[in-house]
């Protein structure tokens, strides 16, 4: 028998085209609670906590070789597009089958490389335009491109000596479009691996459907980094299981409006 956990029904909702699901979320609107989210998550993740903390510890290496390359210096950023979301799209895959009630092994967090071609073009179009947009403020304030290869201590340093040249308000203003595509583009990973759509596809339903509910969104993402900044100060140990957690939550959050409205 199904664990209770699967009486919800997240992914057993009536077959609907998701063009069409997207169309009419967008328009009708949608629901979610975030600690129902959280409240899920951690009982997938206590059922199956071994695999997700050794999947924590992966790509926790993951993050860390690339930067064996730092003098060449594009290619810890190549590296991390390839890889990174292949894993964490293997991650979300992995729980989809756990919540089908479907048993899952350690390779199964390595099924995302089967969507790597997409995975890493919207990875690579992200960072463009991501980038694009930083460098424009950078030169704005700056008046010089190459202040981007500066570390992040540097750029706060020189930000604090023009504390009074600079229009902060103005620059908070310029930095919206990031911080709104960036949570805009939060499921679009999601719409590749569990419906198969192209980068950009993905990036557009993305984008319309969280576009809708933008500020509770925003609210869960900000919830998922304040959450693994606390395990990180949990002497770094923390990270390994607020890291899952807060993954596995993601999962659940598409899921529940996605697949359940």
């Amino acid at each position: 028998m199904p664990d209770d956990f699967f009486n919800n029904n997240y992914l057993n909702a009536p077959e609907e085209d998701v063009n069409a699901k997207v169309e009419r979320l967008t328009n009708e609107g949608y629901s979610f609670s975030i600690s129902q989210c959280y409240s899920d998550s951690f009982r997938i993740f206590s059922k199956y906590s071994g695999l997700f903390v050794g999947f924590t510890l992966l790509f926790i290496v993951a993050i860390f070789v690339p930067t064996l390359f730092a003098k060449i210096q594009v290619l810890p950023s190549i590296i991390s597009s390839f890889i990174n979301p292949a894993l964490l799209a293997g991650l979300a895959l992995t729980v989809r089958k756990i919540m089908k009630d479907e048993g899952v092994i350690f390779n199964d967090f390595f099924s995302g490389f089967a969507f790597l071609k997409m995975l890493f073009i919207r990875s690579i179009v992200t960072t463009i335009v991501i980038s694009g947009i930083s460098a424009l403020i950078f030169y704005y304030i700056f008046g010089d491109f190459s202040i981007m290869n500066k570390n992040p201590q540097d750029i706060v340093d020189l930000l604090l000596q023009k504390k009074d040249e600079v229009n902060f308000a103005l620059v908070f203003f310029l930095f919206l479009p990031i911080i709104y595509l960036g949570v805009a583009w939060y499921f679009a990973d999601f719409f590749i691996v569990f419906h198969n759509k192209s980068f950009w596809e993905a990036m557009e339903m993305s984008r319309r459907l969280i576009t809708k509910k933008w500020f509770l969104i925003f609210l869960f993402v900000l919830s998922v980094v304040v959450v693994n900044a606390l395990g990180l100060l949990v002497f770094l140990v923390g990270f390994l299981f607020t890291f899952p957690l807060t993954m596995i939550a993601t999962v659940v959050l598409f899921n529940n409006i996605v697949e359940n409205q």
